[in-house]
């Protein structure tokens, strides 16, 4: 709900949330100290909030999560139970996050600040998947030709 790397949600503080303003600000890791976008700043919407309010006047980790191993194995548990057949790792979610947005009409640049890309040139491989995508929903429609 959010875009946010495993490293950085395995990390993530209850002071990294600002509940008044619905707000994250997050560190990188991947990219600290080698961008300027290393600080991620980035609204949270009502689903994500939603499941981290009850951290609200904590204090530590906003989730308590297994190694990453462990979430690998879960994830293609789950997937083998809904009948997924192709690998599922939690990069999937930072993925699906950006593919979303685009699906949803968002403009690149905007896709890219709230991804943490440095630049639209990291974002613009999830609008090339997507352009696939209704290239290939298009290509479902056939007309019959009578001759």
């Amino acid at each position: 709900l959010c875009g946010l790397r495993w490293c950085d949600i395995v990390s993530l503080q209850v002071s990294n949330v600002d509940f008044d303003r619905c707000m994250l600000t997050v560190m990188q890791q991947k990219v600290a100290g080698r961008s300027s976008h290393a600080l991620l700043r980035t609204f949270l919407n009502s689903s994500a909030m939603g499941l981290i309010s009850h951290r609200r006047g904590g204090s530590g980790g906003v989730f308590c999560l297994p190694s990453y191993a462990m979430t690998y194995r879960i994830l293609g548990s789950w997937a083998s139970c809904a009948g997924i057949r192709k690998r599922v790792s939690f990069h999937c979610a930072r993925h699906t996050f950006i593919s979303l947005l685009v699906a949803n009409g968002v403009d690149i640049k905007t896709v890219a600040d709230l991804a943490g890309h440095s630049s639209v040139k990291h974002t613009e491989r999830y609008i090339h998947s997507m352009e696939e995508h209704l290239r290939e929903c298009v290509g479902r429609i056939v007309l019959e030709h009578r001759g």
